[in-house]
């Protein structure tokens, strides 16, 4: 199964990631998620999600499924709310 996801490496979400922090690219996330088709039509969550980058990822890869991030760093939620709502993205939220 190939999954075709809408976005380049450029995708802003809105919040400014630490300089040293590592991170997934999307490209990379896109391919961890195609090997879970079960995936589709359940409820997935992501605790410590950050800016959302799993979440964005997984609900643009899997439209029927729900995307649910949880972080304590209510900016990084806000950011990742934002981007939600930028992407127009119907099934994923996060949560404080």
């Amino acid at each position: 199964i190939e999954y075709k996801v809408p976005w380049s490496e450029n995708i802003k979400l809105g919040y400014r990631l630490n300089r040293d922090a590592s991170h997934t690219t999307y490209d990379r996330l896109s391919l961890i998620l195609k090997n879970f088709p079960e995936i589709n039509k359940k409820k997935v969550y992501d605790l410590g999600s950050g800016i959302g980058r799993f979440i964005v990822v997984g609900a643009l890869s899997f439209p029927e499924a729900e995307f649910i991030g949880i972080e304590i760093i209510k900016p990084r939620v806000e950011a990742c709310n934002k981007a939600i709502e930028n992407l127009k993205i119907k099934n994923a939220h996060c949560i404080h």
